[in-house]
């Protein structure tokens, strides 16, 4: 392997919680990738971890994820729908997660998501 070749990649994208109290600004975690040669090595764990810490760090209290009901838990993800999240696809709920950045974001951040225009756009 080069040390300059690209085995991963995530990105983080800022979304709004339509909330009762107003829009609550939060991120969507997607797309996360890792090239197949170097899956289960713990590189998507850490691209993870750090897009975590850099969103707290830039005072981000939430990050969703539309994602695998199997593999995000382990990283603090939970269902969106126990907090009262929803979101604007038909999409069953237990794909649906928030990771709480902030303890009680979420619950606090109840609402529908507002996703950006780009993100229905084919």
């Amino acid at each position: 392997m080069d040390k300059n070749e690209l085995v991963g990649y995530i990105l983080l994208t800022e979304i709004e919680i339509l909330s009762k109290s107003g829009p609550v600004p939060s991120l969507s975690l997607a797309p996360l990738a890792v090239r197949p040669s170097f899956q289960r090595h713990g590189i998507g764990a850490a691209l993870i971890e750090e897009a975590h810490k850099r969103a707290a760090e830039l005072n981000y209290e939430t990050v969703l994820v539309l994602g695998h009901k199997d593999y995000y838990p382990r990283f603090g993800y939970k269902k969106a729908e126990d907090f009262g999240i929803t979101f604007p696809f038909e999409v069953p709920p237990e794909f649906c997660m928030v990771k709480e950045l902030t303890p009680g974001a979420a619950s606090r951040a109840a609402g529908q998501v507002k996703y950006p225009k780009a993100f229905f756009e084919y």
